[in-house]
């Protein structure tokens, strides 16, 4: 046995490596789903409460089991569903319970065994729920007991019932065993069972005391005793809400409660005891820390992390004056130690400063631990402020933690979304949580009033949904898993072949390098949808067809017959475009093809004024238009400003003497009189030319400087530059 603890605990160590498995962020996968259909919908007689849930590994399956009926007037049973890796019902409700009488079975509770392949069942009933003649000893009327059914890995009650624990059997009277939980030792193929038990009238039994027994798979009782774990000092203080889970490293389980403590506040406690006797590995220890006199920690679950040999402790603590209850931790070694300083974490902000919200104190808590991830996710039900939520509206949420405690990322994740959004009428209640090995997940599942249609008001069934990182449960993570929404599509998936869909994440589709069956693969055939188009197929010239894959269609390098080729022709599909063809100016077409439009001649005319000035006054003695007189020479002077004796004049351009004409002619003696401040400008055009325009800004007691500007044909608008 120490050999295969051993192997084990390398196993598990090297999955949890965290450098190779720890996640980013935990995110709720997809939208929770209905698990159940019992009876018709909108009737509020059949019901499905109280669920548990185990995951088969080696099926890759879930066997979910609850309190429940599935006909109106049919009995309260413990039913199952099986449910495929992907959280889909498969196949139909089972009854697992055959109770007697009117007496229905509570508090399922379910594990697994990957060794024989079939799941354990524990639930409260009658012992009489065992078949035997005469009744069995300790089984009176109102007896209730912790019974344990094998059921197989298709979801079906296999051999008979069996009673594991027998409360208060040294009185007469009615005993009760409640709230059960289970784990399971892969060692030994051992399950051990934690319970309530409640024995008021046996001179020689603790009052209520949380108990243990073990199993094997096969339901056979290890020692056959059945053992005491909690020491509560009052007969009067009951222990609650017993959790368990298997520690492999020193060989035990951890089981954790809600009981008084000293100052008689509710607290909880954890205890370890060995995995075969069950004996005592440490004395009980306190794993909250509740001050105020009216404080209380409560709704304990549990989680073992076999890397760092230590469990995790969640539960609900209120203990403050200006916050309602919040979820806390507590790491305890596996020795009792508590990590790292005894003082416990809190890690649930519930509408944070407001006593209008926070985790509930009458649901349950639950802790687990991802070996792939190495992470522990806790979830419990509670109210919180987000946008949408009101006081008392009631949902569950979960929190991440490293494998050292600490939070990851996303808090407060909300996992469910009961009815309507500010509808306090309707809530989860119930709930458990299993890790998938060999998916990075949990599935969450729960039972929860919705009233929405088809379902009425009062009408319970079972949801559920996961939680990981892995957004399509395929085992691999973004950004290795390039489509993290499709389960197909992860590394090392089949590759379909041409389907345009990168399977495997190679980063393309997997492709038939000769689609055509030409004989000529990709890339060489350039085209390989045509078989007639390959290395050293003929080639028709100007079909726009590469048919020979030469990286060009065959072409006819003259096609306009202009006697210019290309590429030296610019336009081949137009004779009158080609090198040294006349370039009409600003037509927007190269006709010569060299490279741009013509763009029309800039005259240079020059333009020559004369002035007399007299202070603020400028008389423009003459005005001449020397260098180039083209035909169709025309000459105007604007003005702008104050007081100026024209706004636009033509002037008549005189006879050229010595390669200048004057102009001023045009203008009468008034109107060759202006002030300081106002703008001329002279402008000299041409048929077919650029306008030369001169701009003379007047000012006092200066000769009037030339500023030079053009236009284009038919333009009004001066510029720079008219190229």
């Amino acid at each position: 046995m120490p050999a295969v603890r051993a192997f084990l605990l390398c196993l598990i160590a090297l999955v949890a490596t965290p450098s190779a498995a720890q996640a980013a962020d935990i995110f709720a996968i997809g939208s929770q789903s209905r698990l159940t259909r019992v009876g018709p919908d909108g009737n509020t007689s059949v019901q499905a409460r109280n669920p548990s849930v185990a995951h088969n590994s080696l099926n890759d399956e879930y066997l979910v089991a609850w309190v429940g009926n599935t006909t109106v007037s049919g009995d309260v049973e413990i039913l199952g569903q099986i449910l495929d890796g992907r959280g889909v019902a498969k196949g139909s409700v089972a009854r697992l319970s055959e109770v007697p009488g009117a007496e229905s079975p509570t508090s399922p509770v379910v594990s697994y065994s990957p060794k024989v392949n079939q799941y354990v069942l524990g639930y409260i009933a009658t012992p009489k729920v065992i078949s035997q003649n005469p009744v069995p000893p300790n089984s009176p009327d109102g007896q209730r007991e912790l019974i344990a059914q094998v059921v197989n890995a298709a979801g079906i009650s296999t051999g008979p019932p069996v009673r594991i624990s027998d409360t208060g059997s040294l009185d007469a009277d009615a005993d009760v065993a409640s709230q059960p939980a289970v784990a399971y030792d892969p060692e030994a193929d051992r399950f051990r069972f934690a319970w309530v038990a409640s024995s008021a009238n046996d001179p020689n039994d603790d009052n209520v005391e949380i108990r243990t027994q073990a199993v094997s798979s096969a339901l056979a009782s290890g020692s056959g005793i059945e053992l005491t774990v909690s020491l509560t000092p009052d007969e009067d203080a009951a222990p609650d809400e017993p959790a368990i889970s298997y520690l492999p490293a020193n060989d035990r389980f951890m089981i954790a409660w809600e009981a008084p403590n000293a100052a008689d506040r509710p607290s909880i406690f954890v205890r370890g005891v060995s995995s075969s006797l069950g004996l005592g590995a440490f004395s009980q220890v306190e794993a909250s820390t509740v001050v105020t006199a009216s404080g209380q920690a409560v709704k304990p679950s549990i989680a073992t992390n076999p890397v760092t040999n230590e469990a995790l402790v969640a539960f609900v603590k209120d203990d403050s004056t200006t916050d309602d209850g919040e979820v806390f931790v507590q790491r305890v070694a596996a020795d009792g130690g508590l990590r790292p300083n005894g003082t416990d974490q809190r890690i649930s902000a519930m509408g944070v400063g407001n006593a209008a919200f926070g985790a509930s104190t009458a649901d349950v808590t639950t802790a687990s631990y991802h070996p792939d991830l190495d992470r522990y996710f806790v979830t419990w039900s509670g109210e919180d402020d987000l946008p949408g939520l009101i006081d008392g509206e009631i949902e569950r949420y979960g929190q991440a933690l490293t494998g050292d405690g600490a939070e990851v990322a996303t808090d407060d994740l909300r996992l469910t979304f009961t009815g309507p959004d500010s509808n306090t009428s309707v809530a989860p209640e119930d709930a458990a949580t299993v890790p998938v090995t060999g998916k990075r997940a949990w599935l969450n599942v729960w039972d929860a009033d919705d009233n929405r249609p088809p379902l009425a008001n009062g009408e319970y069934e079972i949801y559920g949904r996961f939680v990981g990182d892995d957004g399509d449960l395929d085992g691999h993570v973004a950004p290795a898993d390039c489509n993290d929404g499709n389960a197909g599509i992860f590394p090392g998936a089949a590759e379909a072949l041409d389907n345009g869909v990168d399977e495997d994440c190679s980063g393309a589709d997997a492709e038939n390098p000769d689609r055509d069956a030409d004989g000529s693969p990709r890339p060489a055939d350039c085209n390989d949808a045509n078989g007639g188009i390959r290395p050293g197929a003929a080639d028709a010239a100007d079909n726009g067809v590469d048919e020979d894959c030469n990286g060009a269609d065959a072409v006819n390098f003259d096609r306009d017959g202009d006697g210019a080729a290309r590429p030296g022709d610019c336009n081949d599909a137009n004779a009158a475009i080609r090198p040294g063809a006349k370039d009409t100016p600003r037509n927007s077409v190269d006709e010569d093809c060299s490279g741009r439009d013509a763009s029309f001649p800039n005259l240079t005319s020059g333009i020559l004024p004369t002035w007399d000035i007299k202070g603020t006054r400028l008389r423009l003695v003459n005005l001449q238009i020397t260098q180039q007189f083209p035909k169709g020479l025309k000459v105007k002077i604007t003005c702008k400003g104050s007081r100026c004796p024209f706004k636009s004049k033509a002037l008549k351009v005189g006879k050229v003497r010595r390669n200048a004409a004057s102009v001023i002619s045009s203008l009468t003696g008034k109107q060759r009189k202006f002030r300081a401040g106002q703008t001329l400008e002279v402008w000299v055009s041409a048929p077919d030319f650029n306008s030369r325009i001169s701009r003379l800004v007047l000012k006092a007691r200066k000769i009037p400087v030339s500023q030079p500007f053009c236009a284009l044909p038919g333009s009004t608008k001066a510029q720079k530059t008219c190229a």
